[in-house]
């Protein structure tokens, strides 16, 4: 075996398994692709999390054609899993239709967080 051809098979067999978890999985994504790509939101999570005593957090990037970058988003949002549901369910909520969608799915996703 290459190596590459093995860590591509091997990258295949995992997305392919992330496929049935994805429910769980896409509000996540979502929500944190949200916060990476809004300038204006990563300064409102900033200033949620100093109101709230945290250190504001940049999470892990999910890139599809690497199997851990999952794993490290999941890791990596654990410990502000109760930060990021209140902060989408305050800050966001009311700035728009888009925001309150995305809530919307983080809420309802939330317990199997």
């Amino acid at each position: 075996f290459h190596i590459r051809c093995t860590c591509h098979i091997f990258n295949l067999c995992v997305q392919d398994r992330f496929r049935s978890l994805e429910t769980y999985i896409k509000p996540i994504r979502t929500a944190i692709h949200y916060l990476w790509t809004h300038l204006q939101v990563m300064k409102q999570w900033g200033r949620f999390c100093r109101a709230n005593g945290m250190r504001a957090k940049r999470f892990a990037r999910d890139v599809p054609t690497r199997w851990n970058s999952t794993y490290k988003l999941l890791l990596s949002t654990f410990e502000y899993k109760e930060l990021l549901y209140g902060f989408f369910g305050q800050v966001v909520q009311s700035s728009s239709l888009y925001y309150f969608q995305t809530n919307e799915i983080f809420a309802q996703q939330y317990v199997k967080f």
